[in-house]
């Protein structure tokens, strides 16, 4: 038989059953707000505080430009052209990179094989001053950037599917950054989106490419080359972004990747 507690427990558990899905339907309610002033082809975007306000603004990139749309808290963006140029804008990654506390901004074009970064002036308004990393990043099609080295300073990687290179370029430190290559891999299948971080807890900055395949390149510490190859899937095909992040909590680093075929892995 039972017990009044159980079918009170029981009764409570189905009526959340039957009620959750029409709170939540009520709770979720969007308003489309357009942002003027964009442009075609959109292949990124970024949301992050650009010039210190608080204010959470976007930063895009599509055909030959990157633009800051600048929030002004109130929802309303402003448009700054942070770069213009000849090339589609495929990758597009928004950090410190000259330690100076202002958000750069950095870039991957493809035609010109480019990847580069645009100093923020920090000033008022904020004026862009584009530095090239590399023009032998064939096809440049995503950038990221974290301390590969453990020298505090921030180095950039970059994935390159006409030449099938990924690549890491370490940042000298000084101001300007200089900056000098190091190749992960090359002839890869793994091209199109790269992204970091320490997978096994070793203390080391791993890479994690995707393309046709997705393969992760453990750091040894022989040299600033020492990777060991792990295709962990083949076939993987129109891979179009990635990240790593701890979806579990369990302490360890979790990969997923978008493909233009739909599907989110």
């Amino acid at each position: 038989m039972m017990n009044q507690s159980n079918y009170n427990a029981k009764k409570w558990a189905f009526s959340v059953f039957i009620l959750m899905p029409f709170m939540l339907t009520a709770q979720f309610k969007f308003t489309k707000n357009e942002i003027t002033g964009g442009h075609s082809n959109i292949q990124k975007i970024i949301l992050l505080d650009i010039d210190g306000d608080t204010n959470i603004d976007i930063v895009t990139s599509g055909n030959d430009k990157v633009y800051w749309f600048k929030n002004d808290g109130s929802g309303n963006f402003t448009r700054s052209e942070v770069y213009s140029g000849s090339s589609t804008m495929y990758g597009l990654y928004v950090i410190d990179l000259d330690g100076d506390g202002h958000m750069d901004i950095l870039s991957a074009s493809t035609n010109n094989d480019e990847v580069a970064w645009h100093k923020n002036s920090g000033t008022n308004p904020i004026t862009w001053t584009k530095h090239v990393i590399s023009s032998s990043a064939e096809g440049a099609r995503s950038v990221y950037a974290i301390d590969m080295d453990g020298d505090t300073h921030i180095d950039v990687l970059s994935a390159s599917p006409d030449d099938g290179k990924i690549a890491w370029y370490e940042n000298s430190g000084t101001s300007p950054p200089a900056w000098t290559e190091h190749q992960v891999g090359t002839g890869l299948s793994a091209d199109q989106n790269v992204t970091a971080g320490d997978l096994d807890n070793d203390g080391l900055v791993d890479v994690i490419a995707s393309g046709n395949d997705l393969t992760i390149f453990n750091k040894g510490n022989a040299s600033p080359t020492d990777f060991t190859t792990n295709i962990i899937q083949t076939g993987v095909n129109h891979s179009e972004s990635m990240t790593v992040l701890d979806f579990d909590s369990d302490g360890d680093l979790d990969i997923v990747s978008g493909r233009s075929t739909n599907r989110i892995s």
